[in-house]
C-alpha cells in the first residue's frame, strides 16, 4: 500500500478541486430547497386563508339570509291582521283571539312574544272607553276575568332612552291602551291597558307609522311584562279608515328568542351581535342579542374584545328602519389542521432539505461502508462454514456420547429388572425400584436431547410409507394406558380407519408425546380425550385433558426448549422441557402447524395439523385397546 507522503501533488489539487466543487453544489443545492420550501409554506398559508374567507362568507349570507326571511315572514303576520281589522268595522275579543290562535304563533313564529291591538282613543273618550272594557262579557273558555274589571290605563315600561335620563315624554295627542293581546296566558295579560303613547320611543315610532301609513320597527325596548332587561322590540303597524286612524296593530318581540329561533344561527360557529340603528348609531342601549349570552339584568352580552382577521358588518332591513348586524369569526373557527397546515408544510420541506443534505454528504461514506461490508460478507460465509462443521461436530458428538450413555444405561434397567425379581426385603426392593425410574427416566433425557440435536441440525429425515392412522393412534395410546391406569385417568381415542402417506413413526411420537404431558399433568379421576380427523391431504389431531390448565400468557413458552408452564412443574412432575419443543419441530418437518389453547384449573387442548394425503382404505380399523378405548371414527371421504 501506498503512504500518503507518496500521493502527487497534482492529484492532491485535483481532489481539492472536486471536493470544492462538491461543497459548492451541496450549497446551491440547500438554497434552493430552503426556497422551495418557504415558498411552499407562503403559498400553504394564503390557501388556507382565502379557504376561510370563503367559508366566512358563505355562513354570513346565510345568516343574511335566512334573518330576512324570519322577518318578512313575521312582517305578512301584522299584514295579515291588518287586513282582518280592515275587513271588519268591529272586531270582537273572542275574533281576535280566534284568528291568533290559527297563526300557531308559539310553533311557527319563534321569538313572538304577542301580537296586541291597541285603539287610538282621545283623551275625552278615556273614561267611557275604560268603563266599556270593565263592562265587557267575558267570552267563555277565558281565564283571568278579573283582568278585564280591573282594566286601567297605565304607563309602558321605560325603555333604555328613558332609563339613561333623555327628556320624559309629554301629554300624548292621543292615548293608545292595550286592548286585545294573545296568546292570552297570564304574562302577556299584564299588558292589558298599557298606554304605549305614555312613552317618547313610543310614541314617535308610533306617530312615524301613523304618516307614513307602513309598519315601523321600535329602537331596543324594554317590554312591558318583562321581570328583567331583557332586549325587546315591538313592530307597529297603523289602522286607517278612510284616512282616520283607528289604532295600531302592535307585535312584541323578545330578540334573543327571535334570533336564536332561527336554524342558521343556531348552526354557526360564528360570533355575532345584532344592533338596532345603523353602523352609527351603534352602542349598549341598542345591542338587542350577542353571541356571548346575557349578563345577570338579562341584557345581551357585548363581545369580548378579540383579535381577528374576519369580520363583517352588514345592514339588515326592517321594517321602518335597519340592524347592524356584525358577524366575526371566533378563534377556533379555522380548524388545528389548517392553522398547523403552513407550518408542517415548511417543516416537512426543511426537513427533506435536511435528509437531501445528509443523502449528499453520507454517499461517500456509504461507498466506503459498502466496501467494508463486501469484505466483511466473505468472513461471514467463512463464519457460517466453520459454524456447520461446528454443528455437524456437535451432532456426531451428541450421537456418540448418546450411544456411549445408553449402552451402560440398558444394562442398568435390566440389571435392576433383574434384581427386583429376586428375594429382597421392603427397603432393596425400594432402593431397586428407584434405581429403575431414575435409569429410565436419564434414558428418556437422552433420547430427546438427541431427537432435538438432530432436528436442529436437520438430520432427521422423513419416511414416505402408506399406514394406518387408526393403528398408528391406538400404539401411542396403548403406551401410556398403564401410567393413565395408575393415576385412575381414563383416557378415549377416536381415529379414522384410513390409510396416509407419511412417516408413521414420527406421528407415533407425537401423539405419544401429547398424551403423555395430557395423562402426567391430569389429576385423579381425570379424561383425556385424542380426536383425529382426515380430509382431503390434511389429518388434524386434537388432544383434550381436564388437568391443571396453563396461564393462556404462557402457552408460547410450552414449546421453547427446556422451558415448562410454571416454575416447579419439573419438581413435581418430572420431564425434561424437551418433548413439545420436539413435538413443534416434528409437526412442522411434516408440513403442518401445532397450537394450544388452555385455562388455570380447566385444562389444555393441542392442536395440530400433518399434511398426510390419503392413499387406499384399510383393511381393518383401530379396536379396543384395553381400559382407554379407541373408538374408530367414519372414513373422510
Amino acid at each position: 500500500m501506498g503512504r500518503t507522503g507518496d500521493v502527487p501533488a497534482g492529484r492532491t489539487g485535483v481532489d481539492g478541486a472536486r471536493n470544492g466543487a462538491r461543497r459548492w453544489s451541496l450549497c446551491a443545492v440547500v438554497l434552493l430547497l430552503v426556497a422551495a420550501s418557504v415558498a411552499a409554506a407562503v403559498a400553504t398559508h394564503r390557501s388556507v386563508e382565502t379557504s376561510q374567507e370563503v367559508r366566512f362568507a358563505a355562513q354570513t349570507q346565510r345568516l343574511d339570509a335566512a334573518l330576512r326571511d324570519r322577518i318578512n315572514a313575521y312582517v305578512q303576520v301584522l299584514r295579515g291582521s291588518l287586513g282582518l281589522m280592515r275587513s271588519s268595522g268591529t272586531v270582537s275579543r273572542t275574533e281576535w283571539d280566534d284568528y291568533v290562535t290559527t297563526l300557531r304563533l308559539d310553533e311557527r313564529y319563534p321569538g313572538f312574544k304577542s301580537l296586541s291591538w291597541a285603539p287610538a282613543v282621545e283623551r275625552r273618550d278615556l273614561r267611557d272607553f275604560v268603563a266599556r272594557v270593565r263592562r265587557e262579557r267575558v267570552p267563555a273558555g277565558f281565564g283571568g276575568q278579573q283582568s278585564l274589571r280591573e282594566y286601567a290605563l297605565r304607563a309602558p315600561a321605560p325603555s333604555p332612552a328613558a332609563a339613561s335620563g333623555a327628556s320624559p315624554a309629554g301629554p300624548p295627542p292621543v292615548h293608545s291602551p292595550i286592548l286585545y293581546v294573545a296568546p292570552w296566558d297570564a304574562v302577556n295579560r299584564r299588558v292589558l291597558g298599557v298606554d304605549m303613547m305614555r312613552d317618547a320611543e313610543r310614541r314617535a315610532v308610533m306617530l312615524r307609522a301613523a304618516r307614513t301609513d307602513a309598519a315601523v320597527t321600535s329602537p331596543r325596548l324594554r317590554l312591558s311584562g318583562s321581570d328583567d332587561d331583557e332586549a325587546g322590540f315591538i313592530i307597529y303597524t297603523p289602522v286607517l279608515r278612510d284616512g282616520e286612524l283607528q289604532g295600531w296593530l302592535t307585535a312584541a318581540f323578545l330578540a334573543e328568542a327571535f334570533i336564536e329561533g332561527v336554524d342558521a344561527a343556531r348552526a354557526t360557529d360564528l360570533e355575532l351581535e345584532v344592533h338596532d340603528g345603523t353602523t352609527d348609531e351603534l352602542g349598549a342601549a341598542g345591542l338587542l342579542h350577542s353571541s356571548a349570552g346575557t349578563l345577570a339584568s338579562g341584557a345581551p352580552r357585548p363581545l369580548a374584545p378579540a383579535a381577528t382577521r374576519l369580520t363583517d358588518t352588514t345592514a339588515l332591513p326592517v321594517p321602518g328602519g335597519a340592524w347592524t348586524v356584525i358577524y366575526r369569526a371566533p378563534a377556533g373557527f379555522a380548524p388545528l389542521s389548517e392553522r398547523l397546515a403552513p407550518a408542517l408544510v415548511g417543516v416537512v420541506g426543511l426537513l427533506i432539505t435536511l435528509a437531501i443534505c445528509l443523502l449528499m454528504l453520507g454517499v461517500g461514506r456509504w461507498r466506503r461502508t459498502a466496501a467494508l461490508l463486501d469484505e466483511q460478507a466473505v468472513g461471514l460465509r467463512e463464519a457460517r462454514a466453520e459454524a456447520e462443521v461446528a454443528t455437524r461436530a456437535k451432532s456426531d458428538f451428541l450421537a456418540t456420547m448418546s450411544h456411549e450413555i445408553r449402552t451402560p444405561l440398558t444394562a442398568v434397567i435390566a440389571s435392576s429388572d433383574a434384581l427386583g425379581s429376586t428375594d429382597l426385603d421392603d427397603e432393596q426392593q425400594r432402593y431397586t425400584a428407584i434405581i429403575g425410574r431414575s435409569s429410565t427416566h436419564l434414558l428418556d433425557v437422552v433420547n430427546e436431547v438427541l431427537d432435538l440435536s438432530r432436528l436442529e441440525a436437520g438430520a432427521v429425515q422423513l419416511e414416505e410409507e402408506a399406514f394406518d392412522v387408526g393403528a398408528c393412534v391406538s400404539s401411542a395410546v396403548e403406551l401410556v394406558l398403564m401410567a393413565a391406569e395408575s393415576k385412575g385417568v381414563h383416557v378415549t381415542a377416536h381415529a379414522p380407519a384410513v390409510a396416509v402417506l407419511g412417516d408413521e413413526g414420527r406421528l407415533r411420537q407425537v401423539v405419544l408425546n401429547l398424551v403423555s404431558n395430557a395423562v402426567k399433568f391430569t389429576e385423579t379421576g381425570g379424561r383425556v380425550a385424542v380426536e383425529v380427523r382426515h380430509a382431503g391431504e390434511r389429518l388434524d389431531v386434537e388432544v383434550t385433558d381436564t388437568g391443571v390448565g396453563i396461564d393462556p400468557e404462557r402457552l408460547e413458552e410450552l414449546f421453547a426448549p427446556y422451558r415448562q408452564a410454571e416454575a416447579g412443574t419439573s419438581r413435581r412432575h418430572g420431564g425434561s422441557g424437551l418433548g413439545l419443543a420436539i413435538t413443534r419441530r416434528l409437526v412442522e418437518a411434516m408440513g403442518g402447524q401445532i397450537e394450544a389453547a388452555s385455562r388455570p384449573g380447566h385444562g389444555s387442548t393441542f392442536r395440530l395439523w400433518i399434511l398426510a394425503p390419503r392413499v387406499a382404505e384399510p383393511a381393518g380399523q383401530v379396536g379396543d385397546v384395553g381400559r382407554a378405548r379407541t373408538t374408530p371414527a367414519p372414513s373422510a371421504r
